[in-house]
């Protein structure tokens, strides 16, 4: 299946509004990070890894460019729950302070500061991940989450997979929140046994890691 037609689908058979983003090829890295002002020499990172990084970044200073108060980004494989558009056709619902939002189902086991509960709408919550929870499928945030990742990146001397410096790194000095139930689940997870959308960058981050998971195109 194509995945334009995917998220075409997925998102307008709930009547979500979305637009889609290329993601950086190699061919584009050179001048995407002198674009962004990011240094990224100091890394073990594939060509594929490097094109996620600068596409999740680009999409962070779009959104500092834009009059949007939050963007959520979706990888171009992801099955939404039927209650999905419950909280992706505003963001009123988000308290002020929430800057960036995990939505997407990666571990089955997620730790979480216990006492941090924030109750949402047809029995959903939030709650602050303790610990890493991978994977870059589904997001929401924030202009100043935009501005903080932008400021923390920037400060790291290695560079690392997008993901481990979103979910593993980033949220050891601010409160990154987790929706609980998921709003979204990759195709690899969902269709475990029969995966609809084969992915080249998961393959380089297998073969390099030894089975860590990792995250492809954007929308």
């Amino acid at each position: 299946m194509d995945r334009r037609k995917h998220i075409e689908e997925q998102f307008c058979g709930q009547n979500i509004q979305f637009n889609f983003f290329n993601a950086i090829d190699p061919l584009q890295i050179v001048n995407v990070q002198d674009q962004l002002n990011l240094s990224i020499s100091q890394n073990d990172l594939t060509k594929g890894e490097i094109g996620c990084l600068l596409s999740h970044v680009s999409l962070w200073v779009k959104l500092l460019e834009s009059n949007e108060s939050y963007f959520t980004i979706f990888e171009d494989d992801v099955y939404l729950s039927s209650s999905a558009h419950l909280f992706l056709k505003s963001y009123n619902w988000i308290d002020q302070g929430i800057d960036l939002i995990k939505v997407e189902l990666f571990d089955d086991d997620v730790m979480i500061k216990f006492f941090s509960k924030i109750k949402l709408k047809n029995n959903f919550h939030l709650q602050i991940l303790k610990n890493r929870h991978l994977g870059t499928a589904g997001y929401i945030i924030s202009r100043e989450g935009a501005k903080k990742l932008i400021i923390y990146i920037k400060s790291l001397k290695k560079m690392l997979p997008i993901e481990n410096f979103m979910f593993e790194c980033f949220i050891k000095s601010n409160d990154v929140y987790q929706i609980f139930p998921a709003l979204c689940v990759q195709d690899f997870i969902y269709n475990k046994e029969s995966i609809v959308f084969n992915s080249y960058l998961q393959k380089e981050r297998i073969k390099r890691q030894g089975g860590d998971i990792s995250i492809l195109k954007k929308i």
